[in-house]
């Protein structure tokens, strides 16, 4: 069978069925949301960042939730605070919040 495949394209023989892939052993057990961490490698890269580049960072988020409705900013902002507090702060400024209290939850 000859398959070639392109970002928008795929040209070759559908006949052959797929199976479905079987799981084996402990795979299907594994709790993939057990060892997430969200908050620890975007609070390091905020604080990697030039003040000056964190501004740009926080004005930029600020900007792209412009208009969202406001139990999403409501409920995003908690997540920038949990990364580090200080990215909290910064997003929550941006935003026209800066007296609002943006804990982690």
């Amino acid at each position: 069978m000859n398959l070639r495949w392109t970002p928008t394209t795929y040209s070759g023989s559908a006949s052959k069925p797929k199976r479905a892939a079987q799981k084996v052993g402990d795979d299907d057990r594994y709790d993939h949301r057990a060892d997430d961490d969200d908050y620890t490698q975007p609070g390091n890269l905020c604080r990697l960042m030039t003040p000056d580049q964190q501004q740009r960072l926080f004005d930029n988020i600020a900007a792209a939730v412009q208009g969202a409705p406001e139990e999403i900013v409501r409920r995003q902002l908690p997540h920038f605070t949990k990364a580090d507090p200080a990215y909290g702060a910064g997003v929550a400024k941006a935003l026209g919040r800066a007296d609002e209290p943006v804990a982690a939850e």
